[in-house]
């Protein structure tokens, strides 16, 4: 994710977001697990550990970092579409990444 000014991330959940954790149960399984843990958590706030990458100054190369988020719960979910996963076969596996934040959600807010 490569970003002109730092400071403009104040650390909300963008699309491309890898993530690492829902509720503290790290992302080994499947997408659709990811996505029972959100509609499914008990209480107000969903709580995600994500991380991203941050450009060098200048963009020759990326760190990454970790962040843990909490999200207010409502009825039409957190407004995420994610995309990624564990698969079965070692080549299909890939990070769970936001792929979109819906306007007006949680995620977004």
């Amino acid at each position: 994710m490569i970003l002109s000014l730092l400071f403009l991330r104040s650390d909300q959940l963008l699309v491309g977001d890898r993530i690492l954790a829902i509720e503290n149960l790290y992302k080994r399984e499947s997408n659709l697990e990811g996505v029972r843990l959100t509609k499914t958590v008990n209480g107000p706030w969903i709580r995600m550990e994500i991380e991203y990458e941050l450009p060098d100054l200048p963009p020759a190369g990326c760190t990454v970092k970790h962040m843990l988020v909490d999200l207010e719960t409502r009825g039409d979910g957190a407004g995420l579409v994610t995309r990624g996963g564990w698969s079965r076969l070692p080549s299909h596996i890939r990070p769970l990444t936001v792929m979109r934040v819906r306007e007006n959600s949680m995620a977004e807010l």
